[in-house]
C-alpha cells in the first residue's frame, strides 16, 4: 500500500488542487502511525500473541482504506489513510517481520527471501493493476476493491501459530507461550498489561545507549525516510515533467522487478558465511543515493526506468538485510523491542522529513532541491555505518566494564558477610579479654 499511494491517490489529490506539502503529510502522517504502531504493539506480541494482532491489523487496513473510498477532501485522508489503516499496516508488519525468526535459524536468509519476494511482487504488480482499476471503475471503485484484498492479511494470519505446537509430538497446552488470552473482563488484568507494556517500552528505549543500535536506527532512519519520499513523490515529479500515468505505472514496476531481483538474491547469500551483509546494506544506500541525484538530470522515458531500476535493485540491498543486520548486532530477545524502536523512529523522520520536502518543493517551484536534500540523507547514512566497526569495539568495552563492576560488587557482597564475622570475633575476643582483667 506505502509505494502505491502516488498511483491511487495522485488524481484525486491533483484535482482537489492539494499542495505538496499536504500530500507530503498524507503519507508521512501514515507511516508515522505505521511506526507508533509497530512500537506500541511490539511489547504486546509476548501477551496477544501474533495471530490477534496481525488479524486485527488486517481489519483496521481494509476499514481505513474503504473510508478512504469516499474522501469528500484531501485532508480527510489524514484520518482515513493515514491513522486507521497505517496503524493496520504497522500492526500487520510487525507479526510479519519478527515471526520469521522464531521459526528459522540455519535457513533465515532463505526464509526472509521468501518474504522479501511477497512484498516486491505487491510493488511491482501494485501499481499495474491499480492503474488498471482506477481506468475501469474510478476512484471509489478501485480503492473498495483494493480494501477488499486487504482483508486477506486476515486470513494470512490464522497460520501465525506458536512455533511450541510444532516442537513437540504431543499436543502442546495452548494457553501457553504466544496464543494465551488475557482476561479482558478484569480491570486488573488491562492495568497489569498496560503496566507491562509502559515498562518494556521504558526499558526499551535504554538500548539507545548501545553506539551499534543508535548507527542502525539513524541509518535506517535516513534510508527509510529518502526512500518512502521519493517513491510517493515519483508520480508527481515524473508527471510535472509530462509523462503519462502510464508511463509513471511503467517505471515503478521496473523498479519493483528490480527491487524483487536485489532482495531475493540478496537475502539467499546471506546464509553464506562470506557474505557481507554490512558491505551489501553500505552498497545499497550509495546507490540509491546516486540513483536518486541522477534522476533529477534525465528527460527520456527509457532513462528514467534504467535509473528507477537501478534505485530499486539499492533498495532491495538495504531493506533486505536490514532486519538480518539487527539479528547480527543484537540477539533475538531483543529484536522485537529493537525493531520497535527503529520503526518509531523511522516514523519520526519521514513525517519530518516529508513536510521538509514539500516545503522546500513548494518554495523552490522544482523537485531538484528536494532530491538533491534526499540524496544527502543517503550519503549520511553510509557514512555512518563506516564507523560501525568502531562503535561494536566501544560497546564491547562498556559491556566489559560493566560486568567488572558488577563481579567486583558481587566479590564485595560475598566478602562483606566474612569481614562483618571477623569484626564480631574480634569484639568477642576484646570483651573476654577485659573480662579477665577485671577478674
Amino acid at each position: 500500500m506505502g509505494p502505491c499511494f502516488g498511483i491511487m491517490f495522485s488524481k484525486f489529490l491533483l484535482e482537489m488542487e492539494t499542495p505538496s506539502a499536504m500530500v507530503a503529510w498524507i503519507y508521512n502522517s501514515e507511516n508515522f502511525i505505521w511506526s507508533i504502531s509497530v512500537l506500541l504493539m511490539s511489547p504486546m506480541v509476548k501477551m496477544l500473541g501474533f495471530r490477534k494482532l496481525v488479524f486485527a491489523g488486517g481489519l483496521l487496513s481494509s476499514l481505513g482504506m474503504g473510508i478512504s473510498a469516499f474522501a469528500p477532501s484531501a485532508s480527510f485522508l489524514v484520518f482515513s489513510y493515514s491513522l486507521i489503516a497505517g496503524f493496520g499496516h504497522g500492526m500487520s508488519c510487525l507479526g510479519m517481520t519478527v515471526i520469521i525468526p522464531q521459526y528459522f535459524k540455519r535457513r533465515r536468509g532463505r526464509a526472509y527471501a521468501v518474504m522479501n519476494a511477497g512484498v516486491c511482487t505487491g510493488q511491482m504488480l501494485g501499481p499495474i493493476l491499480i492503474s488498471h482499476l482506477l481506468q475501469e471503475y474510478g476512484f471509489t471503485g478501485a480503492v473498495l476493491i483494493v480494501a477488499a484484498m486487504l482483508l486477506n492479511i486476515c486470513v494470512a494470519a490464522c497460520v501465525f501459530q506458536p512455533v511450541e505446537w510444532h516442537t513437540t509430538r504431543q499436543k502442546a497446552d495452548r494457553n501457553t507461550m504466544n496464543d494465551h488470552p488475557l482476561d479482558n473482563d478484569s480491570a486488573s488484568g488491562c492495568g497489569v498489561t498496560l503496566l507491562r507494556t509502559i515498562r518494556t517500552l521504558v526499558s526499551s528505549f535504554r538500548m539507545l545507549a548501545s553506539l551499534r543500535l543508535l548507527i542502525i536506527v539513524m541509518g535506517a532512519s535516513l534510508n527509510m525516510s529518502g526512500y518512502l519520499t521519493f517513491f510517493s513523490m515519483l508520480p508527481f515529479i515524473m508527471a510535472d515533467d509530462g509523462y503519462s500515468h502510464e508511463e509513471v505505472s511503467w517505471c515503478m514496476s521496473v523498479s519493483g522487478v528490480c527491487n524483487l531481483v536485489t532482495r531475493v538474491v540478496a537475502t539467499t547469500l546471506a546464509d553464506w558465511p562470506r557474505f557481507s551483509k554490512r558491505g551489501c546494506f553500505m552498497a545499497g544506500t550509495a546507490t540509491i543515493a546516486l540513483s536518486v541525484s541522477v534522476s533529477t538530470v534525465v528527460r527520456e522515458v527509457w532513462a528514467m526506468a534504467v535509473v528507477a531500476g537501478v534505485w530499486g535493485c539499492g533498495v532491495g540491498a538495504y531493506i533486505s538485510i536490514l532486519s538480518l543486520l539487527m539479528l547480527d548486532y543484537l540477539d533475538l530477545e531483543n529484536f522485537a523491542p529493537a525493531f520497535g524502536i527503529n520503526s518509531f523512529m523511522n516514523g519520526v523522520w519521514i513525517l519530518a522529513f516529508g513536510a521538509v520536502f514539500g516545503v522546500i518543493r513548494d518554495v523552490s517551484g522544482s523537485y531538484v532541491v528536494s532530491l538533491w536534500v534526499l540524496a544527502s540523507c543517503m550519503f549520511i547514512t553510509f557514512i555512518l555505518w563506516i564507523f560501525m566497526p568502531a562503535a561494536v569495539a566501544y560497546d564491547k568495552r562498556k559491556e566489559a566494564q560493566q560486568m567488572d563492576a558488577q563481579q567486583k560488587k558481587a566479590h564485595l557482597q560475598e566478602a562483606q558477610p566474612k569481614e562483618d564475622q571477623k569484626q564480631s570475633a574480634q569484639q568477642q575476643q576484646q570483651q573476654q579479654q577485659q573480662s579477665q582483667q577485671q577478674q
